[in-house]
C-alpha cells in the first residue's frame, strides 16, 4: 500500500483536487509537485483528512471480520499498522505503534489473535460512490474553510447529499444486515 497520508495516487488526486478546485471556480492545475497554489495545499490536506474521517466509519468494503494479528515471534509485539483506523473488537487499543490488551494491561501476546478492523483501503479499491462523496464533502469543507461562497454552498450541499444517499444504498446492498439479527429484543422474541 502506497503512503496512506497521501492517500490518492497521483491521477486520482489531481483530478479530485481539480474538482474540488472547479467547485469554488478555480483553475484546474496540471501537477500536484511543486505547486506554490496554497489552494492545491489546502484540497489535498482536506482530501486526506476527509478520506480517513469517512472511512473511520467502517463500511462493507473496509472492514475485515475474523482478521488474524500475529505477535512477533521474538518480541510478543503485534504492530499496529498505520492502515488500521479502528479494531471493533476486544478490549485493544494503539500504544506507541503497538497493539495493547487494554484488558490484560500487556502490549506482549503469546499467541495470535483474531480481531475484527476496519482498516483504510487506498483510493482504487473504494467503490465509485465513496470517492465520489470523499470529494463532495472536502469540496464543501474547502469552500466553508476557505471561501465561504454561500452562492455555490447549496450546490455542495446538494452534491454531497447526493452522494452520501449512494453509500447509504451501497452499503444496504452488499452489508449484508439483517435485521432479524444482531439486535437483542429481535433475537428474544424469535428464540421464544
Amino acid at each position: 500500500m502506497a503512503s496512506l497520508e497521501s492517500f490518492i495516487e497521483s491521477d486520482d488526486e489531481l483530478s479530485a483536487v481539480n474538482d474540488m478546485l472547479a467547485a469554488i471556480g478555480e483553475s484546474p492545475v496540471s501537477s500536484l509537485e511543486g505547486d506554490p497554489n496554497a489552494d492545491v495545499a489546502n484540497c489535498r490536506r482536506l482530501l486526506n483528512q476527509v478520506n480517513r474521517e469517512v472511512q473511520s466509519k467502517g463500511w462493507a468494503f473496509n472492514i475485515e471480520e475474523d482478521a488474524t494479528l500475529t505477535p512477533d515471534s521474538f518480541s510478543g509485539l503485534i504492530n499496529y499498522l498505520s492502515d488500521y483506523l479502528k479494531i471493533t473488537t476486544g478490549n485493544y487499543s494503539n500504544r506507541g505503534g503497538f497493539l495493547y490488551d487494554r484488558a490484560a494491561k500487556t502490549d506482549v501476546f503469546k499467541d495470535p489473535i483474531t480481531v475484527s478492523l476496519v482498516r483504510l483501503r487506498e483510493y482504487q479499491e473504494m467503490p465509485e460512490c465513496f470517492r465520489s462523496y470523499i470529494v463532495a464533502k472536502a469540496s464543501r469543507r474547502f469552500n466553508i474553510r476557505f471561501f465561504g461562497a454561500g452562492e455555490i454552498e447549496g450546490s455542495l450541499q446538494e452534491q454531497e447529499a447526493t452522494a452520501w444517499a449512494e453509500c447509504q444504498e451501497y452499503e444496504l446492498d452488499y452489508g449484508n444486515y439483517n435485521m432479524l439479527d444482531g439486535d437483542a429484543w429481535t433475537g428474544g422474541r424469535i428464540s421464544r
